[in-house]
């Protein structure tokens, strides 16, 4: 991994606090998922991953519930989403 890479890694790990949502935003095509896919095996946390791209992703997100919510998580205690703007009234999955 790359010095900027590492150091972008660094403060991400330090900015990921439970139950808050964490979004990293930029340009297409600069290294975000590449980014997420250096640092997840440095972390201690199980996390699953999701993409926006998946029709599927959004039916199972569109269940705005913390019962499925914890279904859908199951053992992992992070969610990542790739290309979450694609998913409909994501502004409400905080609520």
């Amino acid at each position: 991994m790359k010095y900027l890479e590492r150091e972008l890694a660094k403060h991400l790990r330090q900015k990921l606090i439970p139950n808050k949502i964490l979004m990293i935003h930029g340009a297409r095509r600069v290294g975000k998922t590449v980014l997420i896919k250096h640092l997840l095996p440095e972390l201690e946390e199980d996390a699953l991953i999701l993409n926006g791209d998946d029709i599927g992703v959004h039916d199972l997100l569109s269940r705005r519930s913390a019962e499925n919510y914890r279904q859908l998580l199951g053992s992992s205690q992070l969610l990542f989403i790739d290309e979450a703007q694609l998913i409909p009234d994501l502004d409400r999955f905080s609520s």
